[in-house]
């Protein structure tokens, strides 16, 4: 008889969070020893979401939902009032919501959850399923933090009860780098250990290859330079910008930067827009929005870049370069130098040395023989550690 499983997800973001929830949904319904239940918020509109079969959007509504994102461009003491005013409007909305989540879980017999959390404290209606699954008897309450941020000493004693409740709710905490384990563990009261499951991902195309170039506008004869992630300051794509003006000016091969991203900071947006066009780089940058496959894109460029700043506990576009055999440039921070393995896969980069970044990109756009031994070794790691196959495995032997 095959255990019922509910795997859920919240997070609002056509991002690496949403991705792998996926990713666990297709590989633990080709095991027959689960029967799968995804799961995530009505009225979530992410792609990942909407593709897998047989999902249910259950009537339960995160703080964000309900009463928009807080702004950050207000006084500290204003945003502290109107905090105050959300926990205690959202106090009600949060009962009913773990009601639901327990009824969902007896009506459908679960016998264990698998929580992908966008992040450490993270998504709080991921934080209430792991409460109401902890008040129906099952095997295993897993919650998968997929992020965190460095606390203070104040803010450590801040989230002290948060840490205790996980330890307590949570059968298994799981996280996606041994980067942000530590990180986590050493930041916080949470009593149990962590386990590292890399993120897996499925090898399959779902576009064809005259689909994909028909969407972009590569340089013909040129060096294709791509860069997958949504427009957010901590994804680095001014830092990005930088380097290849600088790559421009000292190099004489014809290159074309692609970007692919949705907006979900303007400011930051309008702030890349404006250096592209004070430094006369359009003619040799191109953006795209409402690309949902992007990874299926990788395969589309001569090699790939993640010049991300900050948070990036695991790298998944990193990952899907290694997929498609392409080079990756990326920055030395949190999980990404876990994927990519300097020399071999591409080039690890500090994020304070633009200069040395754009020194990286310049021996990839004129060494074609390079990007293609670095894409063959990058192949070969993700075949080694990054399939779904192998993330499932692990996920299916804590089930089992």
């Amino acid at each position: 008889m095959s255990d019922n499983v509910l795997v859920f997800c919240s997070n609002p973001v056509n991002g690496g969070t949403a991705l792998v929830m996926a990713q666990t949904v297709i590989g633990l319904s080709k095991d027959s020893s689960f029967r799968v239940f995804p799961v995530v918020n009505s009225g979530n509109n992410v792609e990942a979401y909407k593709a897998l079969p047989d999902i249910t959007y259950l009537d339960v509504l995160s703080e964000e939902q309900v009463f928009g994102e807080c702004p950050q461009n207000i006084g500290l003491l204003k945003r502290i009032k109107r905090r105050i005013i959300r926990n205690i409007k959202y106090r009600p909305i949060i009962k009913q919501n773990i009601k639901k989540f327990e009824a969902y879980c007896r009506d459908n017999s679960i016998d264990s959850v698998l929580i992908h959390n966008g992040g450490y404290v993270g998504d709080d209606l991921c934080n209430q399923l792991l409460k109401a699954a902890s008040r129906v008897v099952m095997k295993h309450r897993i919650l998968v933090l997929h992020n965190d941020f460095c606390k203070t000493k104040v803010g450590m004693v801040r989230y002290a009860l948060y840490d205790k409740r996980i330890s307590k709710w949570a059968t298994e905490l799981v996280t996606v780098s041994n980067f942000t384990r530590n990180r986590i563990l050493k930041n916080s009261f949470i009593s149990k250990d962590m386990k590292v499951i890399y993120n897996g991902l499925q090898e399959k195309q779902t576009l064809t290859e005259q689909e994909k170039s028909e969407k972009l506008r590569l340089g013909k004869d040129a060096c294709n330079i791509g860069m997958i992630g949504n427009f957010q300051s901590n994804k680095g794509h001014f830092y990005l910008l930088s380097a290849f003006k600088l790559l421009k000016e000292n190099c004489n091969q014809k290159v074309v930067l692609s970007i692919i991203g949705n907006i979900y900071e303007n400011d930051f947006y309008c702030k890349c827009t404006d250096y592209i066009k004070q430094n006369n780089l359009s003619e040799f940058i191109n953006i795209y929005h409402d690309i949902y496959k992007a990874g299926e894109y990788c395969n589309q460029f001569d090699f790939m870049v993640v010049p991300s700043l900050w948070d990036e506990s695991f790298g998944l576009t990193a990952c899907e370069a290694m997929m498609a055999g392409r080079a990756c440039v990326v920055t030395q921070t949190g999980g990404l130098p876990e994927v990519i393995t300097g020399s071999e896969d591409g080039f690890v980069v500090p994020i304070d040395d633009v200069e040395l970044f754009a020194k990286k990109l310049n021996e990839l756009v004129c060494n074609k023989d390079l990007r293609i031994k670095m894409g063959q070794s990058a192949r070969k790691h993700y075949e080694e550690k990054f399939t779904i196959e192998k993330m499932i495995k692990q996920y299916s032997e804590i089930l089992l």
